[in-house]
């Protein structure tokens, strides 16, 4: 079963690659400001939701054959995705409001990798990321009671 499923995953890469290009060209090429309304900061944002189930999927799918390349567009797409976190977050203000909607896209990250049984490598360079904003937000709120 092994060697077959390892020829299905070559023979379809190609337009597995190409769907996957698109989605990131959609991500790059979107207007941050169409995708903030009132409370987004308070919520996982749709695109994050998505991200995590496509990407929570394909950690779980992912063989030895054919694993580099796989890795290599998981870090493009997250790459992409993070980069509109930011262009997302600048839309909302202050660096307070920034870190909320920040802390909401890791926590909804964590949790869909959690319970998606997603391989510790990956789930924890959200986990680590989602701690080190907790402190920045710490921090940021420690200064406002000085």
């Amino acid at each position: 079963i092994r060697p077959t499923f390892d020829r299905l995953t070559m023979l379809l890469w190609p337009r597995f690659k190409g769907v996957l290009d698109m989605q990131i060209e959609g991500v790059k090429s979107v207007d941050p400001h169409s995708l903030v309304t009132r409370g987004s900061d308070k919520y996982a944002h749709h695109v994050t939701r998505r991200f995590g189930e496509l990407t929570g999927s394909l950690h779980i799918l992912k063989n030895d054959e054919g694993r580099e390349m796989l890795d290599h567009s998981l870090d493009y797409v997250r790459k992409e995705v993070e980069a509109l976190w930011v262009r997302i977050g600048l839309q909302m203000g202050g660096k307070r409001t920034q870190l909320i909607f920040l802390i909401n896209q890791l926590d909804c990250l964590v949790s869909i990798y959690s319970t998606r049984g997603v391989p510790e490598e990956a789930r924890g360079y959200y986990a680590k990321r989602l701690d080190s904003t907790i402190d920045d937000f710490v921090e940021e709120e420690l200064l406002l009671h000085m």
